[in-house]
């Protein structure tokens, strides 16, 4: 904090508070900013409720089953690979393999 490099022992300018006061004036103002920015953030998001009319997430399907893009705009981003499945896990799958090697260097 502030307010203990401020104390003029260790060269600061604070003379009017001690270091213990200034230190909690500090925290005070710490604690009351953390506290308006939950409430204002809190109160925003309930705006934002009421305008949009419902839920603010999705249903669980759309998140694990078909994937986000597909839910809300009706497209896929991107298409899975061979061997995987529906959500993105990969599966072995015989014969396949998705590594690709560097060719050896070539001695000149």
């Amino acid at each position: 904090m502030l307010g203990i490099v401020a104390a003029p022992a260790l060269g600061g300018f604070n003379f009017s508070t001690s270091v213990g006061q200034q230190t909690v004036i500090q925290c005070v103002a710490a604690v009351g900013t953390a506290v308006y920015t939950a409430v204002a953030s809190y109160v925003l998001l309930l705006l934002v409720k009421k305008i949009v009319g419902g839920d603010l997430r999705v249903p669980a399907s759309a998140e694990q089953g078909e994937g986000l893009d597909q839910y809300c705009h009706g497209e896929q981003c991107y298409t899975l690979s061979h061997g995987e499945l529906e959500g993105g896990q990969p599966v072995d799958v015989p014969g396949w393999n998705t590594a690709v090697t560097a060719p050896e260097p070539v001695a000149t």
